[in-house]
């Protein structure tokens, strides 16, 4: 899994670019198996941007957005996604250890 820790303004201005190289949209995947991206955002109306912006991009990637460290846990035991988007503004202080508990997972 890649993980990228972005601010939704460097988001909207890199994610050509980062979906490109991270999750190519011209690989082909047996039906039901279509990579996934997990985006982790507080606010509801940046969620919907974020996954407008994510499904553009990458239309044949799953999107999943959820609002805390606790659900993106939870969907990360469900499944490993190709992609994981943190966006926290401000940061939070926690976010370091979030990261080293998936990584050790």
């Amino acid at each position: 899994m890649r993980c990228f820790v972005l601010t939704c303004f460097a988001l909207l201005l890199f994610s050509a670019f980062s979906l490109a190289t991270a999750v190519p949209a011209s690989q082909e995947f047996p039906a039901g198996t279509a990579p996934s991206v997990l985006l982790v955002e507080e606010y509801d109306a940046l969620a919907a941007a974020i996954t407008s912006a994510l499904k553009k991009f990458a239309p044949a990637h799953r999107v999943f957005a959820v609002a805390s460290f606790a659900e993106a846990e939870a969907r990360l035991t469900e499944s490993s996604p190709a992609l994981l988007i943190v966006d926290f503004d401000p940061p939070r202080p926690d976010t370091i250890e979030f990261l080293e508990r998936i990584i050790a997972a």
